[in-house]
């Protein structure tokens, strides 16, 4: 089923009662980089792993992290998270991941996700941002360039 504009759809910070929601769309933001051959050395099942509750847990806390969730009609939707890097010429912020589920996807979750973040980064004088996508994945970059991201680094990996 997919949503329409018509339906109310909320973005807001994620709470704790939102983690199983967040690792489900994870794991799917996983498969689907799997399937399209992104990266075929992700492991879906991270997700459920006691590492991968500790890490979307902190993120959900805040701190030096955020987790944003998409919520509509009682549904979480989407979600991203991002955290702050440090570096030489300052802190940096992270996109780490971002997943709407694809039944919702054309209807400006994205959009939304990514300018909450950017929001964030923001409110955190956070000057730079970051977000790595495999290369194949030309709705993501579109959308990450419609944003203001820009072309910065290649890297070319070898199998191995």
């Amino acid at each position: 089923m997919g949503w329409n504009n018509a339906i109310p759809c909320v973005v807001r910070e994620a709470e704790p009662g939102d983690l199983e929601d967040i690792r489900e769309l994870h794991h799917s933001l996983c498969r689907f980089e799997c399937n399209q051959g992104y990266d075929r050395q992700l492991d879906p099942d991270w997700s459920f792993s006691t590492a991968a509750e500790e890490y979307f847990r902190k993120r959900i806390a805040g701190g030096d992290g955020v987790a944003l969730a998409v919520v509509a009609e009682d549904a979480t939707v989407g979600y991203l998270l991002g955290r702050i890097d440090p570096s030489d010429s300052g802190p940096v912020g992270r996109l780490e991941s971002v997943y709407v589920q694809p039944t919702c996807r054309r209807q400006g979750f994205g959009t939304q996700l990514l300018a909450r973040f950017i929001e964030w980064a923001s409110q955190r004088q956070l000057g730079k941002l970051t977000v790595s996508a495999a290369p194949g994945n030309a709705a993501a970059i579109g959308l990450y360039r419609q944003m203001g991201f820009r072309d910065a680094t290649l890297i070319l990996k070898r199998p191995g």
